[in-house]
């Protein structure tokens, strides 16, 4: 059962939330609430909920204050924000967080049953992970419990077996009638290993399941290397995300991605290193890479990318190979590379076409992810691009647009100061007021009232 936990300082919300629905039903139990986040913060410590959902305004200790503070003691803890300002400033702080989600009152019924299903199956996710994880690095232990288990086969050659798709747990059952024993270490919705004694002609009998792909390890007589069969069998068992099909990859040396890392290492020439990145997918399938060795050549295109200054060394992490669902959209993302750099001209021109829409726009909230996909650049990119020719980052520019465009009306005209707010984007006008000090030093208030003097 997993549990939750209320904070807000209008009990009348609090006891709308514990009846909202019936809790018990998604797995969720109630295990305290309270209208004080302060005193909110020691039983949310002490109690360890899943979710804590939380008032971001509130007397004492602001909601991202508090889930600041607790994060800090206890990082697992889920938060989900609920205001009755519909902010992007709100937003763009409770996704710094890490918050699941950001709402605005009033929460709806609809609305939280698929937060709750969403966490449920992000749970199971994250358990059936870690589970795996401690089977690999517990791999000793296995080897023990399968060395001194009188019921299994002694000294009798077996595979280990990862299988990946729709309906993988009828394929076990049925993978006892080619083999001796069939014994599963692990399984969960995608994924399915086992150690399968005296398997005959597995080939043959997986092509009866075509939704099914898999990862087999060579011919095995010892549970020596069974952490590293049960990684690569794993990864193995991805191979669609190089080919496109289903496929069943036998674990074997295969040192040929070296040679491919190499291309990339000595490639002298931009022109040969868009050439290779656009036949990457045709030199993987043809010197039958597995696709447990991508990351090595992934790195090498990393580097030579950076080599030739097409992008900036910050821009990639290793993990962003879990993003994409094939080859193909990864090999368009990296010859994107070369495109956005092809003309610096043009890129100039986009940015000026960007400044122009947010002098236009100064009332409203954009994001950079907006720019981003209107243009056909990922984020990252082009939040360097921006920085590059303007000299400052998108959010710095666009703030600073505001707070001159403020400036010009408080000086030049007697409309009250929560009307200018509004006018440059700021429906809060504690908050604008806080941003307009932070850039020129003076209150709205003050400010007016020194122009008034001179």
């Amino acid at each position: 059962m997993l549990t939750v936990y209320f904070v807000d300082d209008d009990i009348l919300i609090i006891n709308e939330l514990k009846n909202i629905i019936n809790w018990n039903e998604y797995y969720f139990e109630i295990v305290g609430y309270n209208v004080d986040p302060l005193l909110a913060k020691e039983e949310i410590l002490q109690k360890k909920p899943t979710l804590v959902i939380c008032d971001v305004q509130m007397d004492g200790l602001n909601g991202f204050k508090l889930a600041e503070s607790i994060k800090q003691l206890n990082s697992h803890i889920n938060f989900v924000y609920l205001s009755a300002y519909d902010k992007f400033d709100y937003a763009v702080e409770a996704i710094r967080l890490g918050a699941i989600r950001y709402i605005k009152k009033p929460l709806k019924k609809e609305q939280l049953i698929n937060l709750l299903l969403e966490i449920n199956t992000k749970n199971q996710t994250d358990f059936n992970e870690q589970i795996y994880n401690n089977l690999v690095n517990h791999a000793e232990s296995i080897k023990d419990l399968f060395e001194n288990n009188a019921l299994l086969p002694k000294n009798e050659s077996f595979n280990i077996i990862t299988l990946n798709g729709k309906n993988h747990q009828k394929v076990i059952e049925d993978i006892q009638d080619i083999s001796s024993m069939t014994y599963c270490i692990y399984s969960d919705e995608n994924f399915t290993s086992v150690i399968v004694f005296n398997l005959n002609n597995f080939t043959s009998f997986i092509q009866n399941y075509p939704k099914i792909s898999s990862g087999i390890s060579p011919i095995l007589t010892n549970y020596e290397h069974i952490d590293k069969y049960l990684r690569l069998t794993r990864i193995a068992s991805k191979q669609k995300f190089l080919t496109g099909k289903n496929e069943h990859i036998i674990i074997e040396e295969n040192n040929n991605y070296l040679k491919i890392c190499n291309q990339f290492k000595e490639c002298e020439k931009i022109f040969e290193l868009q050439q290779l990145i656009k036949n990457l997918k045709e030199n993987l399938i043809k010197n039958n890479i597995i696709v447990y060795s991508l990351q090595s050549i992934y790195k090498s295109i990393v580097y030579a990318l950076i080599r030739f200054n097409l992008v900036d060394k910050d821009i990639f992490d290793i993990s962003v190979l879990d993003e994409y669902d094939n080859i193909d959209d990864l090999i368009n993302d990296l010859l994107n590379y070369f495109n956005k750099n092809d003309n610096n001209d043009f890129s100039e021109l986009i940015i000026n076409e960007v400044k122009n829409e947010l002098i236009n726009n100064i009332d409203k909230k954009i994001p950079l992810s907006y720019f981003a996909k209107k243009y056909g650049y990922n984020i990252s990119y082009f939040s360097q691009l921006f920085k590059k020719i303007v000299g400052t980052s998108f959010a710095e520019y666009f703030i600073l647009l505001k707070m001159d465009k403020a400036k010009l009306l408080i000086t030049n005209s007697s409309t009250p100061l929560q009307n200018i707010a509004s006018s440059v984007g700021y429906d809060d006008y504690y908050h604008f007021s806080k941003m307009f000090k932070k850039y020129t030093q003076y209150s709205p208030t003050e400010f007016r009232n020194i122009y008034i003097k001179k």
